[in-house]
This record gives structure tokens, C-alpha cells and sequence, in this order.
């Protein structure tokens, strides 16, 4: 059984394996198991849905997506997925593993040959850095599976994670170091997701947005998945809170990694590896999707 938890500020998307039930397929019990966080004040609001393989069992909304202005949460509410966009992003590049155009084990150079010569830090203090040729180069494996060595970000990734096209992002970690041996250490990387999608698009031979759009949002019909927010879906994007100082309260704050307004086109650019929105019930087709071995109601 699949339950996903969307919360306002937060995501979480759990598989979990039952012998017995833990909220029951009733939205009754999935909202008792939340209500106290909204008391409690731990939890603005939340979209709680619960799904197996052949449908959802249960939908419930509970709390609120704008606390100031009372505006209750709703089942079809927006959230910013942030990382949850990762696993999309390797479904996407996993289609074209399926199809025969890229191999697993490809180093990325194949594609892009600006990582060509890339290097690897052996040293490092605050006087000097000593680099040296890398065991091999890395692969589309370990960019997808954090063990490439790139960072978590480019030095040039600022002040937002969404402000260079993926190209030119892409380029920026090939300039950047390794910091470990490639396959040799585990180190959460949005550079190396997003880089898993830039030999997308070069393959594809389309941008990556486009291909998501085409060939895995329309399909299952998850219409409400963007990069961007329309007016329609800002009016049901949830918003983002965290403790306030004395940590007996909520306290509203903006989505420090992406540039405002969310529905600027010419500013603000696809993030692969975190720049996603969508709702519960498209995560939903996602994840029943991929329950069903990538195939969703025929």
C-alpha cells in the first residue's frame, strides 16, 4: 500500500508494507492520525492519500494551506514537491535506459563532453587544493544515485537553485572538482540529478520540460505537475511554515531556494532535482504507475 503524505511546507511520499492497516482506507482514520499535529501546531495543514496499485482508497485534507488568512486546506491543494522531484526526473531518464539510448554505466562525457578532463580534490586545506585525474569518469549510474562525487550545488548556483538554464548549470559542475572518487561515496546531489537531465535532453533531442510534459505527465494525466504555477494553481498553492522562535507556533516563509513570482518564465528555470509542484492525487498516478511496472489503467 502507498500513503503520501503532503504537507504545507512538506512533502513526504512513503511506501509502506502492511500486515495489519495503520490508518484504515477511511478518510475518518487518516484524519484522527493527523489532527493533532494541527492542534499541537506542528503542522500548518496537510493532503493525506492513500493508494494501492488500482486506486486511491482514501483522500482527506485537513488543517490549513494559508493560516493568516484562514483559507482551509483543500484535497486538490498545490505543494512545492522539492526533492520528491528527483524520483520523477530518473523516471524520465530511466525511459531512455528502457528504450536502448542510454546505458547505465555510460560515463556522462559520452554525452557531454564539457565533463572531459574533469577532475577529482586528493587534498584540501585552506592554502592549497591538490586534484588529480579521477579512477574513471562518471557515469549516468552514479549521477542518478549520488555517488558521482559532484557537490550538492555549483559555486555559481546563487542566490536561488532556479536561476541558470540547465545548461549552463550543467556546465558549472563539470568546471567544479569532484569532491570523492566516483562510486567510491555516498553524497546527496542535486548536481548530479540535474545533470542525469541534461544528458536527457541531449539524447531526446528536446528540453527536458517538454519531455517530462509529453511523454510522462500527460499520459497518466497529471495536469496539475509544473515547473511553474499558473494563476489557477497559485491560488491552490499551499504555503510554507516552520517553528517560530519560541517553537510553540507556525510562522509563514517564502520558498528560499526559488525566485518569485513562481509563474516567470524568463527568470526562473527547470530545476530537475527540486523545482517541481504538483498535488497529491498526481502523485499519486506516479507512484501507482510505477506500483503497475510503468503502466497506469491501460
Amino acid at each position: 500500500m502507498k500513503i503520501q503524505l503532503a504537507s504545507a511546507g512538506r512533502w513526504f511520499c512513503v511506501a509502506l508494507l502492511f500486515a495489519g492497516r495503520l490508518f484504515g482506507d477511511d478518510a475518518a482514520g487518516t484524519k484522527s492520525a493527523l489532527q493533532p499535529f494541527i492542534e499541537k501546531h506542528e503542522l500548518a495543514g496537510a493532503v493525506a492519500l492513500v493508494a494501492d496499485k488500482n486506486k486511491v482508497l482514501s483522500v482527506e485534507a485537513v488543517g490549513f494551506a494559508d493560516v493568516n488568512a484562514g483559507r482551509r486546506m483543500e484535497a486538490n491543494d498545490l505543494f512545492w514537491i522539492a526533492s520528491q522531484s528527483k524520483p520523477i526526473t530518473a523516471v524520465a531518464v530511466m525511459m531512455l535506459v528502457d528504450e536502448g539510448k542510454i546505458a547505465l554505466d555510460d560515463p556522462v562525457e559520452k554525452y557531454l563532453p564539457e565533463f572531459r578532463g574533469q577532475m577529482v580534490v586528493v587534498e584540501k586545506d585552506a592554502d592549497h587544493v591538490l586534484l588529480r585525474k579521477p579512477i574513471h569518469p562518471i557515469t549516468i549510474r552514479e549521477v542518478l544515485s549520488h555517488m558521482s562525487g559532484l557537490p550538492f550545488k555549483s559555486a555559481i548556483e546563487e542566490p536561488t537553485l532556479d536561476g541558470l538554464p540547465l545548461p549552463a548549470a550543467v556546465r558549472s559542475y563539470a568546471m567544479t572538482p569532484l569532491q570523492t572518487e566516483p562510486g567510491t561515496h555516498y553524497q546527496y546531489s542535486n548536481a548530479g540529478i540535474n545533470t542525469a537531465a541534461r544528458v536527457l535532453e541531449v539524447v531526446a533531442g528536446m528540453k527536458f520540460e517538454d519531455f517530462l510534459d509529453q511523454r510522462l505527465f500527460q499520459p497518466p494525466g497529471m495536469k496539475d505537475t509544473t515547473f511553474w504555477p499558473n494563476a489557477e494553481q497559485d491560488r491552490r498553492l499551499a504555503k510554507s511554515y516552520r517553528p517560530d522562535a519560541d517553537k510553540k507556533n507556525l510562522q509563514e516563509f517564502p520558498i528560499s531556494q526559488l525566485i518569485y513570482p513562481l509563474s516567470d518564465r524568463t527568470r526562473r528555470f527547470p530545476m530537475p532535482a527540486g523545482g517541481l509542484f504538483s498535488t497529491a492525487q498526481d502523485t499519486a498516478l506516479f507512484c501507482r504507475m510505477l506500483l503497475n511496472r510503468g503502466e497506469l489503467d491501460g
